[in-house]
């Protein structure tokens, strides 16, 4: 009987406990903790497992945000979106700011839209996290100031069964967001990133994507979209500069 580890979230699939092999479970079986697919297991050995596998959706979302400039994403990891917080943690080009709540993290993004004219991103576990972030969102709203907001969100699979935080976060967030949608599968991802951003940019707003845990931990092969130099934020295209008055430039 063999050990079986997450390679999300570290649970371990223990055959003799469960008392049935691993490879005997539904191929749309997924982690308990977390959420991740089958696919996402590896044999445990006694040590902590690390991921050496295909790319993941979790993966593409945020190189195709690093390649629009992003650098930083405020917000706090949990169950819901460990996927995408160790996807940050991989990329060299991007980095998490840890916050003690998520309406900190939602103004941090506002306020950054608005200082340097560039996309604020910020993100949030499930169901509470996710309404935490609405006053900051309404904030940038009000300013018409770009955020985009990566909610984390209950598995796909149990969507719709009142699972424990599902909240429907798209009605929500619709109400006072340019643009508001779910990565269902694998496929729209890029799509819907990159029509996310574009809104956020072209209608000063913004824009929040619900992201399913196992969704996040799919695989994904697609090249990420390179945007044209024309496409990006003024403010990219510029040298650096120090444009705040109380600080004197360097």
């Amino acid at each position: 009987m063999k050990k079986w580890q997450c390679s999300v979230c570290g649970y371990i699939y223990d055959e003799s406990r469960e008392g049935a092999e691993f490879q005997d479970l539904p191929e749309n079986w997924t982690c308990p903790v977390c959420g991740a697919p089958k696919s996402a297991f590896k044999i445990h050995e006694g040590k902590a497992v690390v991921s050496k596998g295909k790319a993941t959706v979790a993966d593409k979302i945020v190189e195709q945000l690093v390649a629009y400039g992003v650098e930083r994403v405020y917000g706090i990891p949990g169950h819901s979106n460990l996927p995408l917080t160790d996807a940050i943690r991989r990329n060299p080009g991007i980095e998490l700011i840890l916050v003690r709540h998520e309406g900190a993290a939602a103004f941090m993004a506002s306020a950054h839209a608005k200082l340097t004219g560039e996309i604020g991103v910020c993100m949030s576990i499930a169901g509470p996290g996710a309404t935490n972030l609405i006053t900051g969102m309404v904030d940038a709203a009000t300013d018409r100031a770009p955020v985009l907001a990566l909610l984390g969100q209950v598995p796909e699979v149990f969507l719709g069964s009142e699972s424990l935080q599902e909240i429907a976060e798209v009605d929500i967030f619709k109400s006072f967001c340019v643009y508001a949608e779910m990565i269902a599968s694998p496929g729209q991802t890029l799509q819907v990133v990159n029509l996310a951003v574009k809104k956020a940019y072209a209608a000063s707003g913004p824009v929040a994507l619900s992201l399913p845990t196992d969704i996040l931990s799919e695989p994904l092969e697609e090249s990420i979209r390179k945007p044209i130099d024309n496409m990006l934020p003024y403010s990219r295209r510029m040298p650096k500069i120090n444009k705040n008055p109380f600080i004197p430039a360097q």
